[in-house]
């Protein structure tokens, strides 16, 4: 499945990335962190390009003032190529275990290409090659819900209750 975005290809911007600051609440623990995915030593995956930061850093101001009650919880930020495989691999293994599915099995092989095109529906591909890597690799993505005051996640109609 190509994506719009891996059309175009991206130009370094050299902008680092930059760590959220404390008013702005995150899951904790982070939920890949605790599945094993590869970030590395001291790697801090609640962090942005500075303009995508600014971004979102106006947007929670403007949520606050529209709804005081109301905040952002970041789910997920920056996710190195690594850890975009990694995490791809384990929702396609998730995903195939939940459905009895045997990778080695040839009689399987079908229905796992299925599981691996609708894992691909949700987690964008790493293409190694490409010129137009994952947006959350750039450092430009981020995953958030809505939360209260305190910053516990409001249930919005799926898992996000469950993490």
């Amino acid at each position: 499945m190509v994506r719009a975005w891996q059309n175009i290809p991206i130009k370094d911007c050299g902008e680092q990335l930059f760590p959220f600051p404390s008013t702005i609440k995150c899951f904790d623990p982070h939920p890949y962190f605790s599945l094993g995915a590869p970030y590395g030593k001291n790697a801090n995956p609640f962090r942005l390009r500075i303009s995508a930061l600014k971004k979102l850093l106006l947007a929670e101001a403007s949520l606050k003032k529209s709804n005081p009650e109301l905040r952002f919880s970041v789910f997920d930020a920056w996710r190195p190529i690594e850890v975009q495989e990694f995490m791809i691999n384990h929702e396609i293994s998730k995903e195939c275990n939940s459905r009895g599915l045997i990778f080695q099995k040839k009689s399987h092989e079908k229905k796992i290409i299925e599981v691996i095109n609708e894992v691909g529906k949700f987690w964008a591909p790493v293409d190694n090659g490409s010129k137009a890597p994952p947006p959350h690799s750039t450092g430009g993505a981020i995953d958030l819900t809505l939360a209260d005051a305190k910053g516990k996640p409001l249930f919005m109609g799926s898992e996000i209750d469950a993490i």
